[in-house]
């Protein structure tokens, strides 16, 4: 059934089983409790009426009036016209009895009166055929009552028939069989009613989750402020939609962008092909055009190469293993790699190492060596690009034992870059400010990208603070272990 798979049916449908359950056992529990205390208080008003009678054959004799005068005592939920009292003597045989309109001499068994003649009350269930058409056959309550008369022993039998309390039994439970189901579907029904009252904010919910589509991520589910599950489940969805409309934003910037890188080299490579073509050229134009292609193609394969970098990065499927690094070790060769390349400029790069920290020699990190390797020789290589001839680079590191962590800055004293550019320094295919840098290869605009992604997949951060025409500063901070 559809409505069971709805969470308000499969709701209601518990609270019905659940309902059910509970109804069925306090049913059992209160018709055993009326039943059992019903029986016991039977029990209780034949034992009085048995001894009463002991103590009127104690005093009085056995009289056959006194029978008759006690068969019409009344006892709970019992006709006294069809109750029996009779006594038996030591021989077993019959002295008195009462009037009654059931055969009770046939339905005592011998062995029964033997047991009461040997000294031992106890009760019994029976049934008894009646004399009278009119009276069906009906279960008796019995007692076997011993008593001490004239130095001989008797037995009182005192038979109720418990015709009225098995009656008044059926009908209260008959009450029960009928009252539960109709409590059950009236519970069920006013449940249903209320729980479509209760899950009413959800179906608002859903109804105003299915008008946000890929078009209009910038509108937001209406918050209540009932502080609720269903407030908290609104503030949620719209903090998914937020990052949903932040990826959605970030794909179709980063499609438009790499349109955009990949269109320029893409357009050179055809011009320098058509222009080749075009007529017959010298070996030395073939030789240049080739040329210019191959930058071309080696500009598409490095764009290519860092996409799928910061693909891998982001996705967490490049970092295969981490590995206990020392951190020292890796800027120590990110240093000496990066020394040909500053030696062009007559740049000189300084590493300062904290050796205030005891033994910062053992401090340990967790990670990528070749890809935190790769993030440093990247920074220090901007730095060089940015950086004018016969200056300085400063590499060095300090260690913040409060937070556990290590912080590596690079600070150089180029150009530095503009308040406008630092918004999105990190973002995919940005680059300085092209008046600034046009006679510097600035790359393809990935590489602080992919060391963003990296360092923040080693659980660290990346900053960088400028001053244009005073030079910038990027600092990179790793958590290290104890």
């Amino acid at each position: 059934m559809k409505i069971l798979k709805t969470v308000r049916g499969q709701l209601t449908f518990y609270f019905m089983l659940i309902l059910a359950l509970i109804l069925c056992v306090f049913s059992i529990v209160l018709y055993n409790m009326f039943a059992t205390q019903s029986r016991n208080q039977v029990d209780k008003a034949i034992i009085i009426l048995a001894g009463s009678i002991k103590e009127e054959v104690t005093n009085e004799g056995i009289q056959q009036d006194l029978f008759d005068e006690f068969q019409e005592t009344y006892v709970p939920f019992s006709n006294p016209k069809q109750q029996f009292i009779e006594l038996i003597d030591d021989s077993g045989n019959t002295i008195l009895k009462s009037k009654s309109g059931f055969n009770n001499i046939h339905f005592l068994e011998k062995e029964w009166i033997e047991t009461a003649l040997k000294g031992k009350q106890f009760f019994l269930n029976t049934e008894a055929s009646a004399k009278d058409q009119e009276l069906s056959q009906s279960e008796f309550r019995i007692l076997f009552y011993p008593i001490s008369y004239d130095s001989k022993t008797f037995v009182i039998i005192i038979g109720i028939p418990l015709t009225n309390l098995e009656s008044i039994l059926s009908k209260f439970r008959i009450i029960l069989l009928i009252s539960i189901p109709i409590f059950l579907i009236l519970s069920t029904v006013f449940g249903w009613i209320l729980s479509k009252r209760a899950y009413a904010p959800v179906n608002e919910l859903i109804k105003n989750a299915e008008t946000i589509t890929a078009s209009n991520l910038e509108n937001r589910l209406p918050v209540n402020d009932s502080g609720d599950e269903i407030s908290e489940l609104t503030k949620t969805l719209n903090g998914m939609i937020a990052r949903l409309q932040n990826s959605f934003e970030t794909l179709k910037q980063f499609t438009s962008d790499a349109s955009h890188e990949l269109r320029t080299p893409l357009t050179i490579l055809k011009g320098e092909i058509e222009v080749a073509l075009k007529k017959p050229r010298s070996a030395a134009e073939y030789e240049s055009t080739l040329k210019n292609s191959l930058e071309e193609t080696e500009r598409l394969q490095k764009i290519v190469d860092g996409l799928l970098t910061l693909s891998q990065v982001e996705s967490g499927k490049l970092i295969t293993e981490k590995e206990k690094i020392n951190l020292k070790e890796i800027l120590t060769e990110a240093v000496s790699k990066t020394n040909i390349l500053a030696k062009k400029k007559n740049i000189n790069i300084i590493l300062n190492l904290d050796d205030s920290f005891i033994n910062f020699n053992q401090i340990i990190i967790t990670g990528d060596r070749n890809l935190l390797l790769n993030v440093f020789i990247n920074l220090l290589d901007n730095s060089i690009k940015y950086s004018p001839a016969h200056s300085d680079i400063v590499c060095s590191e300090k260690i913040d034992g409060e937070n556990k962590m290590i912080l590596i800055s690079i600070k150089d004293f180029g150009m530095g870059i503009s308040s406008k550019s630092l918004e999105n320094i990190f973002d995919r295919f940005t680059r300085a400010d092209l008046s600034r840098t046009r006679e510097i290869n600035t790359g393809v605009g990935l590489g602080l990208a992919i060391a963003k992604a990296v360092i923040e997949s080693h659980n660290g951060k990346i900053s960088v603070s400028s001053i244009p025409g005073e030079g910038s500063t990027f600092t990179v901070a790793l958590p290290y272990l104890s």
